[in-house]
């Protein structure tokens, strides 16, 4: 459909990469299942993910959560949510609640007053939650992991949110080369979690 609709090249995890359309300035990245390992082990921490690019640039970013009928939707600076057929703006959090993959560093995080939960599953929902306010962070160590599909709908929400998004090594993010860990902060919190760490 968008192939007939809005011809544009593909990168995904199902098919690599297709530059199909050459004279194209569009290229959709596309993953159906971000966090297959959680839907097959039944936790249905899974999305579709779906951004956007526009002369190599980030254009759009959506997150459907599907066992939740729940879509986060950023296009051109503007993110909602779309639940029950009804918009919902994403809103501002300071719960302390922070998503975290590494055992150690939650309970670092939660003697400082932090609350902090596991994150195994999609990263773009992950991202995609931090973005919409549900959480002020999400810390993942694993260097090795991801790849732009995995990231770039999720990577899109937390951007126009402004949100400080930083590899674990604590270099700017690279939403192209996302395999080496990610630690994403609401500017309010980042300088106190980043001194921790």
């Amino acid at each position: 459909i968008l192939q007939r609709d809005f011809p544009g090249n593909f990168i995904g995890e199902e098919t690599g990469c297709k530059n199909d359309c050459v004279n194209s300035n569009l290229t959709y990245i596309i993953d159906p299942n971000d966090g297959t390992k959680s839907y097959l082990q039944r936790n249905f921490y899974s999305s579709v993910s779906i951004a956007v690019e526009e002369n190599e640039k980030l254009i759009a970013g959506i997150v459907y959560d599907f066992m939740k009928d729940i879509m986060y939707v950023g296009y051109k600076e503007n993110c909602y949510i779309l639940f029950n057929n009804e918009k919902h703006q994403f809103r501002e959090s300071d719960n302390k609640r922070i998503l975290c993959n590494n055992n150690r560093l939650r309970d670092l995080l939660r003697k400082n007053k932090y609350k902090s939960h596991g994150a195994n599953g999609s990263i773009a929902l992950g991202f995609a939650e931090v973005a919409a306010g549900n959480y002020d962070g999400d810390i993942a160590t694993g260097l090795g992991k991801g790849h732009i599909w995995d990231i770039a709908a999720g990577y899109y929400l937390l951007k126009t949110r402004k949100f400080i998004v930083l590899n674990f090594l604590g270099n700017e993010y690279d939403y192209k080369e996302p395999n080496k860990g990610s630690i994403v902060l609401r500017p309010g919190i980042a300088p106190d979690i980043l001194k921790m760490i």
